[in-house]
């Protein structure tokens, strides 16, 4: 990744951030909050467990079958077939996300089926 790249990606953060950030915020509190209270950071972590962890397990249980590495492939071909979702408008006045057009555009021939 170039610098340009990188920097770009870091001012976009910054700015979602401060935008939302009592949001923010209150969801990464609430998150680490959890994750200390049921032990998960604990057992991650753990330098000299009592008994092995298998820390694949430890994810998927913890996440769900989202985690599961043998899920990877179907969520790859779903990112493939759909693409990227699109990005959150920073600025609630946008609603456009550019894939639609407006309904005042009309249908073009070839989108009539």
């Amino acid at each position: 990744m170039n610098l340009y790249k990188s920097r770009k990606q870091f001012e976009q953060i910054l700015e979602y951030v401060s935008g939302y950030n009592e949001l923010f915020h209150y969801n990464v509190t609430e998150l680490l909050g959890s994750f200390i209270q049921d032990g998960f950071l604990k057992d991650l972590f753990n330098k000299n467990p009592s008994q092995p962890v298998d820390k694949g397990q430890l994810l998927i249980r913890k996440f769900g079958e989202a985690a599961n590495p043998e899920n990877f492939t179907l969520q790859a071909q779903y990112y493939m077939m759909f693409g990227d979702m699109g990005e959150i408008a920073i600025d609630d006045s946008v609603t456009d996300d550019g894939i639609y057009e407006s309904s005042e555009d009309g249908l073009d021939e070839n989108e009539i089926h």
